[in-house]
């Protein structure tokens, strides 16, 4: 196996609790369109997700101009070293064309975990509000929980994907779990919230953690709904992934201000 690049390994020395992973693709795999799941192999010691963290990604991988993109570790298999990640494949951006282009036996740097935002393990119901890029979070969390529990998922999706795909992005909840599962089209935004407003409407909102994965606006504009219906602001995760019409920044976070000299 390759020795660990010098600059994974400078990352992650300045990242409490992170370690740089020198890893293989073993397998791809299309969930569905817009989504490819990569399996990579390599040692794992030291690293050790909870649900819904992420690794940092260096691509293209191994050129100079090589900028971090993040993943949700959608599963682990700490038996056969191997992680699991998903990666949007419908933009135009660096991650979705290497993910697209990755072969069997290709190298990844990665540097993980990554990401704050915990299963809320004293909520009795717990809502997640994604978009395509939050859903690999969304189904690892939700497979994370134990009964008794109800989840109810709320997914933001292209138009061109359609009803049919429901099925593929649905998380496999544990027995008894109680999952109430919605898919929405991307152009219909009214609709989500009108889903939004009758799921809230059946949960106690004292005992509900929700957690809201996307775009940046999509994000806030959520955050802010649930607010206007009662959620307390510490029962609100909120993570946006990326930012449309601006590309992520070089450590792979969106941006979240407008840039100097902008309109």
């Amino acid at each position: 196996m390759a020795p660990r690049s010098e600059r994974a390994t400078s990352v992650a020395a300045r990242l409490e609790g992170a370690v740089a992973l020198d890893l293989v693709v073993q397998e791809t795999y299309e969930v569905t369109k817009g989504i490819r799941e990569l399996t990579l192999e390599g040692d794992l010691a030291g690293f050790s997700p909870w649900p819904g963290q992420d690794v940092m990604v260096s691509v293209p991988p191994g050129a100079p101009e090589a900028r971090w993109r993040r993943y949700t570790v959608r599963r682990i298999d700490s038996a056969a070293s191997s992680i699991d990640i998903w990666v949007t494949t419908d933009t135009d951006g660096p991650g979705a064309a290497w993910a697209s282009d990755a072969a069997v036996g290709d190298r990844v740097e990665a540097v993980g975990p990554r990401g704050k935002i915990a299963l809320d393990t004293d909520a009795a119901s717990h809502l997640f509000v994604v978009d395509l890029s939050g859903v690999a979070a969304m189904c690892a969390m939700a497979e994370a929980l134990e009964a008794p529990a109800l989840v109810a998922t709320a997914v933001r999706m292209p138009p061109v994907l359609g009803d049919e795909h429901t099925s593929a992005i649905a998380p496999t909840v544990a027995d008894d779990v109680v999952l109430r599962h919605h898919v929405l089209l991307d152009d219909d935004e009214p609709w989500l919230y009108k889903v939004l407003g009758a799921t809230i409407g059946q949960l106690d909102i004292d005992s509900l953690a929700a957690y809201v994965f996307g775009e940046l606006a999509f994000t806030r504009g959520v955050a802010a709904d649930l607010a206007a219906r009662g959620v307390a602001a510490d029962h609100v995760l909120a993570k946006p992934y990326w930012r449309r019409g601006r590309a992520n920044e070089s450590n792979g976070e969106p941006m979240r201000e407008e840039p100097a000299g902008s309109e």
